[in-house]
């Protein structure tokens, strides 16, 4: 056909197997497939070359296939620009919008949001700079996450943490990094090895600084790599929990190894030897002062720990208490166990010394008194 300018095309008009070209405009409604066939739309190769909706609107490059959405000018595979505002991309399931996905970026494109929505709640995922938040559409760090972080592998860090809350499960390990400011919480199989836990707010210190900040470690769990917590400074005060849970201590402990086998529960004395041993209160006992509390049963020549102050329950062991009762190196064993008695000894010989007292049935402050008097 030659050129022509066809303005309209009304009612049914049949082109059947035939090619139109060199038309200048064509003003449609709608293009429907015949039964077994598509609509192709074929390009040439050339620059200017092109599909072109409404200017920008949708822009297909014949001479390299670049895609541009909102601009004509697209330099890459698939371009999307905005004119004005926030410019958002949605993915959506369509079934009565209960999840869908949305790429948008921020006001004054300081940054892109990834938002994703369950059907429930919204979850955003921000990118702004080298930082990334997940729920914290304005991060200042790396990553910043608000909500709790849980970590169910290894999880290792080498430089510094910064943070409003940190819980250090199974398998956390911090190597030479530092937490700063933050309320962290040893549990189960946590080890900080040569890492630096600064807790004080100015930043610097060596070793572990408690100052506004809290530091909390589960009972008879050690801190540090040999199982010591070395130059710790507090700011305050220590607080030792007063009602442990059964065969769990909140104080002071050591280890040490046993000169016979022990008991939990059971007082003991230092031995020439340097091993600890039962201490008993009778005329005729070979032992000195007592010095520490057997917490776990500990076999002959084998090194366990001890109590050398602070709370212990133990229900298996201890014989049944009345809060408020002082407590003493018993004379014989109690139930076949070396352990505290309220009975003061009252034999000529005996060796009296008050190890502490009951807080309730079968817990006690254990705090052995350096003074022995002797019963004439």
């Amino acid at each position: 056909m030659p050129d022509a300018n066809i303005t309209r095309i009304g009612g049914v008009t049949d082109f059947s197997d035939q090619t139109i070209k060199n038309v200048q405009e064509i003003q449609l409604k709608t293009i429907v497939s015949d039964d077994d066939t598509s609509v192709s739309l074929g390009l040439g190769t050339d620059v200017g070359d092109n599909l072109i909706v409404a200017t920008d609107k949708l822009v297909v490059l014949g001479n390299n296939g670049r895609i541009g959405i909102g601009t004509a000018s697209p330099s890459n595979i698939l371009e999307i620009e905005g004119s004005s505002g926030d410019l958002i991309l949605e993915i959506d399931n369509n079934v009565s919008n209960s999840a869908n996905f949305q790429i948008q970026n921020g006001a004054g494109n300081a940054r892109v949001d990834l938002v994703m929505n369950d059907g429930s709640a919204n979850t955003t995922i921000t990118m702004k700079g080298q930082k990334v938040g997940i729920g914290d559409t304005s991060p200042t760090y790396g990553l910043d996450v608000n909500g709790t972080v849980r970590a169910v592998g290894a999880a290792t860090f080498d430089s510094n943490i910064s943070c409003s809350g940190v819980v250090a499960a199974t398998g956390f390990t911090i190597g030479s990094a530092e937490i700063t400011e933050a309320e962290l919480e040893i549990l189960d199989g946590a080890t900080a090895t040569t890492a630096e836990l600064n807790y004080s707010d100015t930043g610097a210190a060596a070793g572990v600084v408690v100052a506004s900040k809290v530091l909390t470690v589960d009972a008879n769990k050690d801190l540090g790599a040999s199982g010591a917590l070395n130059n710790a400074t507090v700011d305050g005060y220590i607080h030792l929990k007063s009602d442990p849970a059964d065969n769990k201590s909140s104080g002071v402990t050591a280890t040490f190894t046993a000169g016979e086998t022990l008991e939990i529960g059971e007082l003991c004395y230092l031995h020439t030897d340097g091993k600890m041993k039962k201490a008993f209160a009778n005329a005729g006992s070979t032992t000195t002062r007592c010095v520490a509390m057997a917490l776990t049963g500990i076999a002959n020549d084998a090194t366990g720990l001890f109590l050398l102050q602070g709370f212990f329950q133990c229900t298996g062991s201890f014989p049944t208490y009345a809060a408020g009762d002082t407590l003493y190196v018993p004379e014989v064993e109690v139930g076949s166990k070396a352990v505290p008695e309220a009975a003061a000894p009252a034999d000529d010989g005996d060796l009296v010394q008050v190890v502490g007292f009951a807080t309730g049935t079968d817990t006690i402050y254990f705090r052995p008194s350096g003074t022995v008097i002797e019963v004439a």
